[in-house]
């Protein structure tokens, strides 16, 4: 049993792919890392209906192959995202050619070189797009026998969004609930100011987020900190402005003097539209049949 961290990133303006997997094998060969196997891989194809299939128009599945697991494929059908592992999935298709055909352009493809140093297995890799590099991919997998995971509810970002408690070593991997580097978003404000109170109470040493850096466990505290701000500059430029305002224009004032990117605006309104939605239920706000906000104190 163990935990598994995956990284991916681009190489350097000045280096090849192959250059900078190169550099990077040569670096954990530095630090003591013995290879373990000569090759790992794993792909991933689509299958499409055929355009003359009316009655199968729009259907589609992937197919995975992987190295862990060679005398099995596994099957992924779009439409009702179901996983599907069988041995003889190989020769059905070659029964299923004259309705599904493969795409050979989203063809996904990632092979490299694994490694062993102490109780850390690492695997190092390429990953293409069809004929197309894409990045070089890190997978660091922890292995140990004494290894225990608890799943914890964190709704908010989206409704079915976990974290695992790794509690022998009392770290927290957040998945998109907490980022590292920047803040994260939500779909569900109230939900995920819970989730975040939640994470706080586990008092994580170390935090391994679904994006960005490695953070302290303390990270949580300043999540928290910072939406709470975030709460009530919303409430005071609801409380300070017109008498009735709209989601845009409160945005506006809410941001006005951070600089806001205008790629960003689109996004910091939802996070507005989501907060006065808190604030409704808290009983500090309310909004017309027109969708204009008020304070209500």
């Amino acid at each position: 049993m163990g935990v598994s961290f995956v990284l991916h990133w681009y190489p350097p303006s000045n280096q090849t792919s192959s250059q900078a997997e190169e550099a990077l094998l040569s670096h954990l060969k530095n630090i003591g890392a013995s290879v373990k196997q000569s090759q790992w891989w794993m792909d991933c194809e689509q299958f499409t209906a055929l355009p003359n299939l009316s009655a199968l128009s729009g259907r589609s599945f992937q197919v995975i192959h992987t190295s862990e697991n060679e005398s099995l494929s596994f099957a992924i059908t779009e439409q009702t995202n179901v996983l599907v592992s069988e041995r003889s999935f190989d020769t059905i298709l070659t029964k299923m050619s004259d309705c599904y055909q493969p795409n050979k352009l989203t063809r996904i493809e990632a092979k490299g070189k694994k490694f062993e140093i102490g109780d850390f297995s690492i695997k190092v890799g390429s990953v293409s797009l069809g004929p197309n590099f894409k990045c070089l991919v890190m997978e660091i997998l922890k292995v140990s026998a004494d290894c225990t995971l608890k799943v914890v509810h964190t709704p908010g970002h989206t409704e079915d969004s976990i974290s695992l408690h790794l509690l022998e070593e009392n770290s927290l991997f957040s998945g998109d609930t907490i980022l590292g580097g920047s803040s994260g978003d939500f779909t569900n404000y109230i939900q995920y100011r819970q989730s975040l109170t939640r994470l706080q109470e586990l008092g994580a040493d170390t935090v391994y987020p679904g994006h960005g850096q490695v953070e302290e466990g303390t990270v949580v505290n300043k999540y928290i900190s910072h939406r709470a701000g975030r709460e009530n500059q919303v409430l005071a430029a609801l409380r300070a402005g017109e008498v009735q305002v709209s989601v845009a224009g409160l945005t506006d004032k809410v941001y006005e003097n951070e600089n806001l990117h205008p790629g960003l605006l689109q996004s910091a309104r939802t996070i507005v539209g989501l907060i006065l939605e808190k604030l409704e239920v808290d009983g500090t706000a309310r909004r017309t049949e027109d969708g204009l906000w008020y304070a209500t104190g």
